[in-house]
């Protein structure tokens, strides 16, 4: 049975993957909130019928995009760290 209202665990993931791409530093632990809250936000459509599922999917994906960017540029920090701090 379709529920009325909204899907606060979806729009907060929505939110939080846009946030991913802007905060340096913190966006890979944001973009994590950002696709647990997203999970629950599609779960919670696809079962209970609650609205903005698709809203709930963007938050996924563009939680795992800025999560992924994220950890790779942290990556090429720490190559780059090292390799100064190595001499190479």
């Amino acid at each position: 049975m379709p529920t009325t209202g909204s899907n606060g665990h979806g729009i907060a993931g929505f939110v939080l993957g846009i946030c991913s791409f802007i905060t340096p530093y913190v966006g890979i632990v944001v973009g994590i909130v950002g696709i647990v809250l997203s999970h629950k936000g599609l779960t919670r459509s696809r079962t209970e019928g609650a609205p903005y599922g698709r809203l709930a999917m963007a938050g996924f994906v563009l939680s795992i995009v800025g999560t992924s960017i994220n950890g790779l540029v942290w990556i090429l920090i720490l190559v780059i760290g090292l390799s100064f701090a190595t001499g190479v």
